[in-house]
């Protein structure tokens, strides 16, 4: 993990978080995350994937660097849309759905209902959390959505065993043509599960790894039809 964070900084996740929700909140061991859920027991099993998902991150040169609010909560929506999970960066939160209510968010073609729903709900807690650690990092190319949804998905898919993983990649076409260019805004938009295993596989690759999250990060390397 990164610093350990001031009380103040504490004091300040506090005031962000909302109203209680009916399992509690509480500060997990290291300081680092507030967490709010309908269930006790959910708020402890997110505290441990969630300080593991932050070691994970260290590892690739994203650290949390800021205490967040992570909350587990029924639904979320964006517009009409039923999203997964969110990240707003002013009140530094997480927002992710439920592993109960994950069967009704999940788009009715989407293979990631083929995965356990706890080891799906625990990969989303790393897909967000790479990206609040990716937002305190420069970013090359604003909006960059690419970026950071290739970050986000490569953590999450990491954090996914090895049998899980191979669901998603094996629903993927095009994995031997995978390219820079090919990992764009419009595949990540348009179909967020090819994008993940596209993703995956390009991160897989000897030459690329934590050292490729490095060079987008530095705006060294870039994603998308500006890649070249």
């Amino acid at each position: 993990m990164g610093p350990r964070p001031t009380l103040a900084a504490l004091a300040m996740a506090f005031l962000l978080a909302p109203a209680p929700l009916a399992g509690g909140t509480i500060i997990c061991p290291s300081g680092a995350f507030t967490v709010a859920s309908p269930d006790a027991t959910l708020n402890e099993h997110i505290c441990r994937v969630a300080e593991a998902g932050a070691e994970q991150l260290e590892a690739c040169g994203l650290p949390i660097r800021a205490p967040l609010v992570i909350l587990a909560v029924p639904e979320i929506a964006h517009g009409d849309v039923s999203c997964l999970g969110a990240y707003d960066c002013d009140r530094l939160e997480l927002r992710l759905v439920t592993p109960a209510a994950l069967d009704a968010a999940l788009a009715p073609d989407s293979v990631l209902r083929d995965i356990p729903r706890e080891a799906l709900f625990d990969s989303l807690v790393v897909h967000e959390l790479a990206h609040a650690a990716l937002a305190q990092q420069p970013c090359a190319a604003p909006p960059c959505l690419a970026e950071h949804e290739y970050v986000a998905y490569t953590m999450q898919m990491q954090a996914l065993a090895p049998e899980h993983r191979a669901i998603v990649t094996g629903a993927a076409r095009g994995l031997d043509r995978v390219t820079e260019e090919r990992l764009n805004e419009f595949i990540a938009v348009a179909a967020p599960d090819t994008f993940a295993a596209w993703a995956w596989t390009h991160f897989s690759r000897p030459e690329n790894g934590c050292g490729f999250v490095a060079r987008l990060i530095s705006g060294e390397a870039q994603l998308g039809l500006d890649a070249y």
